[in-house]
């Protein structure tokens, strides 16, 4: 998944005081601690929207020039280093991950473009 053990445990926190999700125990190994979806979480999963190739905003990007696809980067960015606190710290953790994310996506760019 890419994010720090200490920031999944924050998210996780989070997402259990509002009560999406529960922790259990795995009777096999102690060191871990499955989540389990509640009622509450479940329906925020089933009515989110989905983000496969098909989805609007996976085509609305791809249709968009390389360059501008750039500029949202930088613009992007530049909000994340804007946030304070919280939020900033599980985007500080996913950063690494981000930057690779972002670079195997501009790889696939570039050659979709070059095969046009």
């Amino acid at each position: 998944m890419g994010v720090a053990p200490s920031t999944l445990v924050y998210v996780v926190d989070g997402l259990t005081k509002k009560k999406l999700v529960k922790r259990s125990k795995d009777l096999k190994d102690r060191r871990r601690e499955p989540l389990l979806l509640e009622k509450k979480g479940a329906e925020l999963f089933a009515n989110s929207p989905k983000m496969d190739a098909g989805s609007a905003l996976v085509k609305s990007l791809e249709s968009m020039a390389v360059a501008r696809r750039r500029e949202l980067l930088v613009l992007l960015n530049e909000l994340v280093k804007q946030l304070t606190g919280s939020e900033r710290l599980y985007l500080d953790a996913e950063s690494d991950d981000a930057r690779t994310s972002f670079a195997d996506g501009e790889a696939k760019l570039k050659n979709k473009e070059a095969k046009s």
